[in-house]
């Protein structure tokens, strides 16, 4: 037993945070902050880990978008190695066309804040990295929207084409309904009748 609390012992000090050692008044005199302020209370560092959160979150997002994009644009790569496609009449070809290049657009736009990142490090402004990075998502959504409406409407044409108009239509409405008007307006904060944040407010 003596061994093991002397082991622990050694284990709780080797594991000592660095802030501990650290003056807690030597970095709030250094910006100008008063003592009584803690961590949690600095402004600045709460809008630094803001904006890491929003960054973080928007890197998850990202992950989510692009391998369902890379997986949707492989399935059309191989459209045309196919015996069917030389069946395609020319209206058919060009929605094919349409729907690549825009499935390619939408892929090109959700890797660029990756590619920028990347080659740009170190970011000094983080918040303007994330408008960009944001700005660039939400315009790789309008390709990958109509990428997903044309290729309803092509695979629809070629399996039952009375119905092309009315599922490309459908799916149209829906994706429209779900990725654009329902964010625009904010459905979270009325969803059952009281937003959260008012909650915690109160």
């Amino acid at each position: 037993m003596l061994l093991l609390e002397l082991a622990l012992r050694s284990f709780v000090c080797t594991r000592r945070p660095t802030w501990a050692s650290v003056d807690p008044g030597s970095s709030h005199e250094a910006r100008g902050l008063p003592l009584h302020v803690g961590v949690n209370d600095d402004p600045e560092l709460g809008e630094n880990t803001h904006r890491a959160d929003d960054l973080t979150e928007l890197y998850s997002e990202t992950r989510i978008l692009l391998p369902g994009t890379q997986v949707f644009l492989g399935f059309l790569v191989t459209i045309p190695f196919t015996s069917q496609f030389a069946q395609l009449s020319p209206e058919l070809r060009l929605v094919y066309l349409t729907t690549f290049f825009s499935a390619l657009l939408a892929a090109t736009l959700f890797i660029a804040p990756a590619a920028y990142h990347r080659f740009a490090r170190p970011i000094q402004h983080k918040h303007a990295f994330k408008l960009l990075a944001n700005a660039l998502v939400l315009a790789g959504l309008l390709p990958l929207t109509a990428s997903v409406v044309l290729v309803t409407y092509l695979i629809t044409s070629v399996v039952a084409p009375p119905a092309a108009r009315i599922a490309s239509a459908a799916i149209g409405v829906l994706l429209l309904a779900l990725w654009w008007v329902l964010p625009v307006l904010r459905v979270h904060e009325t969803y059952l009748g009281r937003p959260r944040h008012r909650e915690r407010r109160s």
